[in-house]
């Protein structure tokens, strides 16, 4: 079974061009499928699932068939069981593809609850303070741009091709 940074080594190959994602959600799966349900297989797993659904699989390597989200969260114990963190990337991924997670209804009000609550969760936290800020939701931020930007590089520098990908979509924004 791969450990979390062979499999990051595996999900970086695909910033670089291969097809590598596939390998790398094969190895979450059995980490999960074996009782090793820690936070970062949890979202590492749950990122590529909605990146299965939402990019086309052909260049990426995934697989059609992988799991939904909410049977993730089903499996996990729920989503009070989810972090902060967790929260906030679920939200930020629910907000531009919300059916790519499951029920979209669902994940469209999601969207809005989880990272209020992932603000409550860690009041100190300036990424989810602002979360409205970073999705794009409103102009204005509380936090400076090094605040935010500092915070989200702590966070998702790292982090396989989710934390690319969350640099990429919403790091923009805050000047990464």
């Amino acid at each position: 079974m791969k450990s979390i940074a062979e499999i990051d080594i595996l999900e970086r190959a695909h910033n670089l061009g291969a097809k590598t994602l596939g390998d790398a959600a094969d190895s979450l799966l059995l980490r999960w499928q074996s009782g090793l349900r820690d936070n970062e297989t949890f979202i590492r797993l749950a990122f590529l699932c909605w990146y299965s659904r939402s990019e086309p699989n052909w260049y990426n390597g995934l697989s059609d068939i992988l799991p939904s989200v909410d049977k993730l969260i089903n499996e996990l114990g729920g989503i009070s069981i989810v972090s902060a963190e967790s929260k906030f990337v679920l939200a930020a991924l629910a907000t531009g593809f919300p059916w790519c997670l499951g029920e979209e209804k669902r994940w469209t009000c999601l969207a809005n609850e989880l990272p209020e609550n992932a603000r409550i969760l860690e009041p100190k936290s300036v990424i989810f303070s602002d979360w409205r800020y970073v999705f794009g939701l409103q102009e204005e931020r509380t936090s400076s741009r090094h605040e935010l930007s500092s915070e989200f590089h702590a966070r998702f520098d790292g982090r396989g091709y989710m934390g690319i990908y969350l640099q990429s979509v919403l790091g923009r924004r805050l000047g990464i």
